[in-house]
């Protein structure tokens, strides 16, 4: 996404749902070598960053914007 220096996805929260993330300029930083690498595809993570709604075509959600995170 945005040139391939971007990330977007979802990650399964502890509560068993799936919440959409965006990452702006994280490709080629530690974050996001971490997210991509599937070696970590199972692996717990705490995410820093901001919740927002998000309206795209109409429609309306929750999206976050991650911008680190610790295992």
């Amino acid at each position: 996404m945005g040139n391939g220096v971007h990330l977007r996805g979802a990650v399964a929260t502890s509560a068993g749902t799936q919440l959409a993330f965006v990452g702006f300029n994280l490709v080629g930083t530690p974050v996001g070598d971490f997210l991509l690498d599937d070696a970590n595809t199972n692996t717990k993570i705490k995410m820093l960053g901001k919740l927002k709604e998000n309206e795209y075509n109409g429609r309306i959600s929750a999206q976050f914007f991650l911008e680190d995170i610790a295992i």
